[in-house]
């Protein structure tokens, strides 16, 4: 079953980051692309993972993964035209069997990360495989490796110094800010609720900035980060109904376009012309180029934190060597316990079929004899199946892990 484990990954190693933002989807158009894909592709189970700078499907599938295989798949799951096809097979990075388990341990350590040594990668992992289930997409083997990468993960954490001092892609972008100097009083509005902006706007609030507009899908996501902000919250629906004269804009949000264009931009702002900042960590960005080529707002996106992220790299390499020795150890004894699932769902008929051939016996083969015996010697007999019954059971197991062992 290892053999049929394979993902195939856009991250920003081998992608340029803009790029990753066409194989990003949400709500329905994602959990339809999903099953659309298990069907076509013949996926066993499925998962999709998509963090601010990576997009990666992991499956387990009989089928082999070649071309063909690949434009089913990016059809089914993200509608992609020809050209876009094309670029994605040339462009996606493809593992399989430990080679597989090693990327996932990889990414859920944040081994793999962008940022070395940040945090958040563990719960965006451990929340695409909840979704997945929520989806009925995943099962019993998606369970083994997500546990076990999900454990790693932890002792790498903890095992290790990689995690020292966490950074973190957000951390990067509030020192960056803090460069640029806004002033005090500056106006920030902040466009999506989830946890980036929110930790984002957090260390600014801390930083004493207190002048917050946030706007979001949902009302009530809007209204908790608002509060916590001591703002105002606002529907992304009403965004640009009246102009919001802003100093900082704050993006990040799950959609799969850029949302603030020209129209928008000059709606917000109106004549107000001062020098604008813009803190746009969405994949894809949420600003449009035409905007920053025609306004030059200063921008910091994810792109542009790559430096940071390279020179935090360089300071925790050695702990990162120490970390591959526990992912080494990891997938050998993943790759153990998914041959032992295996077995155990190969083997899950016997307690059935056993406990029928027992049935079958006392109730029909042998019913008159069983009948004719006291009260007390049906209880012994009984007794004596329930024994043999459960040691019946047990054996092919017992004797299937030894051999494995």
């Amino acid at each position: 079953m290892i053999s049929r484990f394979h993902i195939i990954a856009f991250t920003h190693k081998y992608v340029e980051i803009s790029d990753i933002g066409k194989m990003h989807r949400e709500g329905t158009n994602l959990s339809v692309g999903l099953d659309a894909a298990k069907q076509a592709c013949k996926l066993d189970e499925l998962i999709y993972l998509s963090t601010c700078n990576r997009v990666e499907m992991m499956f387990f599938t009989p089928e082999k993964v070649n071309e063909a295989f690949l434009k089913k798949l990016y059809k089914a799951l993200f509608g992609l035209s020809a050209k876009d096809i094309k670029w994605a097979i040339e462009q996606g990075k493809t593992y399989q069997a430990e080679d597989a388990l090693r990327h996932l341990f990889f990414v859920t350590s944040s081994i793999d990360s962008l940022v070395v040594g940040e945090r958040e990668i563990i719960t965006q992992v451990r929340t695409a495989f909840e979704e997945s289930e929520k989806l009925k997409l995943s099962g019993d083997f998606s369970k083994v490796v997500f546990r076990a990468a999900i454990e790693t993960a932890k002792r790498v954490y903890t095992q290790t110094q990689v995690a020292h001092n966490p950074v973190s892609i957000v951390s990067l972008a509030f020192r960056q800010l803090l460069k640029l100097n806004p002033d005090k009083e500056s106006k920030f509005l902040v466009i999506g609720a989830g946890q980036t902006n929110t930790v984002l706007a957090t260390y600014l609030k801390k930083k004493g900035y207190n002048n917050f507009l946030v706007a979001n899908r949902s009302m009530d996501k809007a209204e908790k980060l608002a509060k916590t902000l001591k703002g105002e919250a606002i529907a992304l629906a009403d965004l640009g109904k009246k102009s919001y004269p802003f100093d900082v804009l704050l993006y990040c949000t799950g959609a799969e376009t850029a949302m603030v264009d020209e129209q928008l931009w000059t709606k917000l702002l109106g004549s107000n012309t001062k020098d604008k900042i813009v803190v746009d960590l969405s994949i894809p960005a949420g600003v449009e180029k035409t905007v920053l080529d025609k306004f030059k707002p200063s921008y910091i996106d994810i792109s542009s934190l790559k430096v940071q992220a390279r020179e935090n790299l360089e300071i925790r390499q050695r702990e990162v060597e120490k970390c591959k020795v526990i992912v080494n150890e990891s997938i050998e004894k993943t790759v153990n316990l998914i041959r032992h699932r295996e077995l155990e769902l190969a083997l899950s008929f016997i307690p059935a079929q056993v406990k029928a051939i027992r049935q079958k016996a006392t109730d029909e083969v042998f019913a008159k004899q069983v009948q004719n015996l006291s009260e007390s010697d049906r209880k012994l007999l009984h007794e004596m199946l329930d024994y043999i019954e459960k040691k019946y059971i047990g054996l092919p197991m017992k004797m299937a892990r030894e051999k494995l062992s």
